[in-house]
């Protein structure tokens, strides 16, 4: 059996060129997986798709108070049933709205939200639609 031999210009070209593309290809991955989302008191960088532990839905009649030191970032509102008016509540106040329907009725099942709209620690945030048929998604960051 013949010894192989690899020409040490060779090798060390083919690892330069390698790495050059493994950075690269990070780089232009990372730049597209960070949102800016603007708050009232700066900018909240969030990474890439959040963990699915820090995903939640929040059930109409059971209003969830965002924890101490985490931002609740909201993506979209929806229902149980269907042509339902969806509000958005902020410690009693509310923030946004949006008309549902169920998919055998019409093309709009969850009304998206903006995506600048993050709710502090310690807010009270509620999915209302005067029964029990409002949901409202999103998921927890860092604050």
């Amino acid at each position: 059996m013949k010894p192989v031999s690899i020409h040490p210009l060779s090798a060390l070209a083919g690892a330069g060129l390698l790495g050059l593309i493994l950075v690269a290809s990070g780089a232009a991955q990372t730049r597209s997986l960070f949102h800016q989302i603007p708050t009232g008191s700066g900018t909240v960088r969030v990474a890439g798709i959040p963990d699915p532990r820090d995903m939640l839905v929040i059930r109409e009649g059971t209003p969830f108070v965002v924890p101490q030191g985490k931002l609740l970032v909201v993506t979209a509102l929806g229902a149980t049933a269907n042509s339902v008016t969806v509000n958005l509540m902020i410690d009693g106040q509310r923030e946004a709205q949006g008309v549902v329907n169920m998919p055998t009725f019409g093309p709009t099942t969850m009304a998206q939200l903006p995506m600048w709209l993050t709710i502090g620690s310690g807010a009270t945030v509620e999915a209302v639609t005067g029964s029990i048929y409002g949901r409202a998604w999103g998921y927890l960051v860092d604050a």
